[in-house]
């Protein structure tokens, strides 16, 4: 039960986004019944493969198959406590045939842009955090 958590979609604007949260790896079929059509998802995601492995995340971005995935709950220099065990995403990032890193913390979807969107594109927000 160490790895029990929830799911959280959310709908708004014409988009399903979905947060992963601290899940494990394969969740049951009904979980991944309840994210088709999911157009966002934020997925844990860093280098140390604290909750989820490489292969475990590309499992799931294949089976949910969302528009676009944005890395979450990964280490972020003046927003993580330095006793974290968390690394940063870059590497997995670094990996990913359509990645955009974002040089703010800020990200603006419109749902008709997204909608015409073909394959997986990953936006990372790499250090970026916002304070207030």
């Amino acid at each position: 039960m160490h790895m029990d958590n929830y799911i959280q979609v959310v709908e708004t604007g014409g988009l399903r986004i979905a947060h992963w949260g601290d899940n494990r790896p394969v969740p049951p079929d009904y979980v991944f019944d309840a994210l088709k059509g999911v157009d966002v998802l934020i997925i844990t995601i860093d280098g140390s493969s604290h909750i989820l492995s490489y292969d475990n995340i590309a499992a799931a971005i294949d089976r949910i198959k969302p528009k676009i995935v944005i890395p979450g709950h990964y280490y972020t220099k003046g927003a993580s406590s330095v006793l974290t065990t968390l690394s940063d995403a870059s590497e997995w990032v670094g990996r990913q045939p359509n990645a955009k890193i974002l040089d703010s913390a800020r990200l603006v979807l419109k749902a008709d842009e997204v909608k015409k969107m073909t394959g997986t594109t990953v936006y990372y927000f790499g250090a970026n955090f916002t304070t207030k």
